[in-house]
């Protein structure tokens, strides 16, 4: 009774390990998804900021030049008109910067995630072949298929040897 339980308890075992496994895997791919996801997010917003201001800059510059100038504004006048085709390539560098910091920081806080889950998947599959004596076995294994390989490598040279044998036997009757 006691050999029935200890058999269903460790086929429910390896059901839960090979579900949190499973899940793990999900989890990563997941994570990987977003990641590129993250990327793409990351060149588009650049890209459509970059458009859009230098847009807004050569219309503001054509505009300037086209109805803002007037030889009669004053001096502080024509330094608050001037300001923005100043300041505008550097408020447009400033700010694409700024959206690449922001998203290369989602980018790294997404890497940590998928490396802290690979870290657990092999923890998890460490913790399984530890539990199901994997290592044993396999040591059992490889010594035993060592010795047979070494016992089918001699079979093979006697058989070899004793073939050679024969011919040599045969030659010399000639």
């Amino acid at each position: 009774m006691g050999g029935l339980f200890s058999r269903l308890n460790s086929s429910d075992t390896n059901r839960d390990f090979e579900q949190i496994l499973e899940d793990l895997d999900d989890q990563i791919r997941r994570a990987e998804v977003r990641l590129s996801e993250i990327k793409i997010r990351e060149r588009r917003m650049a890209i459509i900021f970059i458009v859009y201001s230098v847009l807004a800059y050569v219309l503001y510059f054509i505009g300037f030049f086209l109805y803002l100038r007037r030889d009669e504004d004053n001096l502080q006048m024509w330094v608050v008109k001037l300001l923005p085709i100043l300041l505008g390539p550097i408020g447009i560098i400033t700010v694409k910067n700024v959206i690449s910091v922001w998203y290369k920081r989602k980018e790294i806080n997404e890497e940590n995630q998928v490396e802290h889950l690979r870290k657990t998947q092999k923890m998890k599959l460490e913790d399984y072949k530890k539990k199901t004596a994997y290592y044993t076995a396999k040591g059992i294994i490889e010594r035993y298929e060592i010795n047979l390989q070494n016992n089918l490598l001699l079979a093979n040279l006697g058989r070899r040897l004793a073939r050679d044998l024969a011919r040599l036997g045969h030659q010399d009757s000639f």
